[in-house]
């Protein structure tokens, strides 16, 4: 009989691992349920296919994300009082995706390797969405704080793409050993950031 629970979670861990070393077109099926320690019959049954497979993966695990970008991207404005003002959501923000970097350490960059992948390449298809889904909820912040200051001028779109960026450099540089990700870092890229776009 099948451990329902345990079998179907070494199976995403394992493909989210050789999905993260060797990319979605590397890596095959035997291989996975080879690592997962089960049979290929054992996977068909949970997964009817390698793509099912990792759009499983990136939905439960961008679901984590977005649920928690969503709430830290809550602006209520407080124009009187710069600290208590953009400051502070900016600062979840970028709280929410360093922790999120630093808990999912093989998911998180094999997604933001899709975004440099060839857009008509299967696990590119997949994950798209989901990178939408990220952009459009920081578009909407920087949206809110344009018209709290008066200045939307519709640029939010390339304030958040810049925002996202900057922050994914810095974990990405992280993941090579260099930086942190701690408090610290995200004071000083948020005081950077800010000096820059409301300069």
């Amino acid at each position: 009989m099948i451990d329902s629970t345990n079998s179907r979670e070494k199976i995403l861990e394992a493909a989210e691992r050789l999905f993260f070393e060797r990319g979605y077109d590397g890596v095959g099926v035997s291989e996975i349920a080879m690592a997962a320690g089960i049979t290929k019959p054992t996977l068909y049954y949970f997964f009817q296919c390698k793509e099912k497979l990792l759009q499983t993966i990136v939905e439960e695990r961008n679901a984590i994300l977005i649920s928690n970008l969503s709430s830290a991207a809550k602006y209520t404005p407080c124009l009187d009082q710069y600290g208590a003002d953009v400051y502070p959501v900016l600062c979840r923000v970028v709280g929410t995706y360093f922790s999120y970097a630093q808990k999912y350490q093989t998911f998180y960059p094999f997604l933001l390797a899709q975004s440099f992948a060839p857009p008509t390449a299967k696990a590119t298809t997949i994950v798209l969405p989901y990178l939408e889904k990220q952009y459009q909820i920081i578009t909407n912040l920087f949206i809110d704080i344009s018209r709290a200051h008066g200045r939307a001028d519709g640029q939010e779109n390339v304030s958040a793409l810049s925002f996202i960026s900057v922050i994914n450099a810095v974990v990405a540089f992280w993941y090579h050993g260099q930086g942190s990700l701690d408090d610290s870092a995200i004071h000083t890229l948020v005081h950077r950031y800010m000096h820059g776009i409301f300069a």
